[in-house]
């Protein structure tokens, strides 16, 4: 093999032609748009979350110096209601189960009132 055809040539033309590098002025401004990159994004964000887990530790310093360390982070249990929001195919169900629960109850009083009814004629 010549050093035209090597492996390291093959490798490096590859990566140059992937990431569109060709020739030291575009490998330049590559590398320029990566610092800009660093300096202006990640330095930034990271700094950023710093700050934030700084602020953090800060709250968690002052809660243990006022005894309320423990807060409670879960989630509070939803109170159930007939009405309101329903979110899910379960709960659109349990709510027309709950329908037709309401509608039959409300046959089987209606029924017993004409029962009652009758049974009063009757007896008069």
């Amino acid at each position: 093999m010549s050093y035209a055809d090597s492996v390291g040539t093959r490798i490096r033309r590859f990566v140059a032609d992937s990431f569109g590098v060709r020739g030291s002025k575009n490998l330049t401004s590559w590398m320029l748009a990566g610092g800009l990159a660093y300096y202006f994004i990640y330095l930034p964000e990271q700094r950023r979350a710093q700050e934030i887990q700084a602020a953090r530790e800060a709250a968690k310093r002052l809660a243990v110096a006022k005894g309320i360390a423990d807060i409670d982070r879960s989630r509070p249990i939803p109170d159930p209601q007939d009405t309101g929001l329903i979110k899910g195919i379960k709960a659109v169900r349990e709510q027309q189960q709950k329908q037709q629960e309401s509608q039959q109850l409300q046959q089987q009083q209606q029924v017993g009132l004409q029962q009652q009814d009758q049974q009063q004629e009757q007896q008069q």
